[in-house]
């Protein structure tokens, strides 16, 4: 473990970030320790267990990626935690923008950011709660940045990464202080106008509203057209003459190359 200094400027997230070569989870370790102040963030060049939505292992290869996670702590109570989602979504779309040289970059319902219509990041929210309030809240976030275009086959056929899609390798480094400038923003956007502020933002970055999209819930799929975000962060789904929310759920949109499976 050594610290790295990004020497950026934020008012939530530490620039003086705790840097691993390996670890087995950032998410993991920021969980199960209690002496790290809130906006504390752990990097690492790779990650032995590293893990996405719904019990997914997050797949990557040794400095390829950027993998990392924030701690937020001492938040108001009755916040609505998947706001620290979509404004994740928001800071890494907006951090890559520079990075992608025009390539279309987008959100994805809950939690993924596209890049060329292909997943480049997937982002993981866990708590740890003391009585009905959360004690702490992780952010993981993991970026494909320089896997070759070959690493995206088989199960990865429908994930990407910068360098796949416009040819340059990237400097890892300037692209985690980008992305941590931008969800350093976000959070504090969400933090001080609310929920439906953030969610009006991520809207604006998502191209699949309107659109024809089929939802996964791991019990059912149902297809339909991707009619909203409601205020509780829901998607909302138009079938037929009816509505239907999805608070969970992996998406998947219709002649598109998006990512299916998400996080």
């Amino acid at each position: 473990m050594n610290y790295l200094n990004l020497n950026i400027k934020t008012s939530i997230l530490n620039p003086e970030i705790i840097h691993f070569e390996i670890i087995d989870s950032t998410n993991t370790f920021l969980l199960n320790r209690n002496e790290f102040k809130n906006g504390t963030v752990v990097l690492a060049d790779f990650q032995t267990t590293g893990r996405g939505r719904r019990g997914r292992s997050w797949l990557s290869e040794p400095g390829q990626s950027l993998l990392f996670s924030t701690l937020l702590t001492g938040l108001p109570p009755g916040i609505n935690l998947h706001g620290f989602t979509f404004a994740t979504s928001i800071g890494v779309t907006r951090g890559l923008q520079e990075f992608a040289e025009n390539k279309p970059i987008s959100v994805k319902w809950p939690n993924d950011v596209l890049l060329n219509h292909r997943k480049v990041c997937g982002i993981l929210v866990e708590t740890k709660t003391s009585g009905n309030l959360p004690q702490k809240i992780v952010v993981g976030v993991g970026i494909n940045v320089n896997q070759p275009p070959e690493f995206f086959s088989g199960e990865l056929r429908f994930g990407t990464s910068l360098f796949a899609e416009t040819g340059r390798k990237a400097d890892r480094i300037k692209v985690l202080k980008s992305v941590i400038k931008e969800i350093d923003k976000a959070f504090a956007d969400f933090l001080k106008n609310g929920f439906q502020h953030t969610i009006t933002i991520w809207k604006q970055l998502c191209p699949y509203i309107g659109k024809e999209i089929t939802i996964d819930t791991g019990k059912s799929k149902q297809t339909g057209i991707f009619r909203d975000v409601n205020d509780e962060g829901a998607l909302v789904l138009e079938t037929g003459n009816k509505i239907r929310t999805y608070f969970a759920g992996d998406v998947s949109i219709a002649k598109e190359k998006a990512y299916a499976p998400g996080n």
